[in-house]
């Protein structure tokens, strides 16, 4: 039985994104998103009907196109608040007791 409001099961991979998904997919909002399909840097859409849906496959592609930051060096910065928890000695270091 699938939850409330989920149409498809997880097994079923999703390939049409609506402009909202396919910025969640690479971690960015949709006006980013917006602007680097104006670069070229992220592909059109695609359009069935009058509703446009970004092919899953093309914007991964596009995102694995982009040019790496070959001058980063320390950890991303999502994981930074990870890092300083790991540091003072979190969850990670002190595994639950057995039971």
């Amino acid at each position: 039985m699938l939850p409330p409001g989920q149409i498809l099961p997880d097994s079923v991979p999703v390939h049409g994104l609506t402009l909202h998904q396919a910025a969640l997919m690479i971690g960015i909002g949709k006006d980013s998103f917006q602007a680097l399909v104006s670069q070229g840097l992220m592909p059109r859409p695609r359009m069935i009907g009058r509703r446009r849906l970004w092919s899953r496959p093309a914007v991964l592609a596009a995102f694995e196109a982009l040019p790496q930051d070959e001058s980063y060096g320390g950890p991303p910065e999502d994981d930074a608040e990870d890092s300083e928890d790991i540091a003072a000695g979190n969850a990670w270091d002190n595994p639950p007791p057995a039971l």
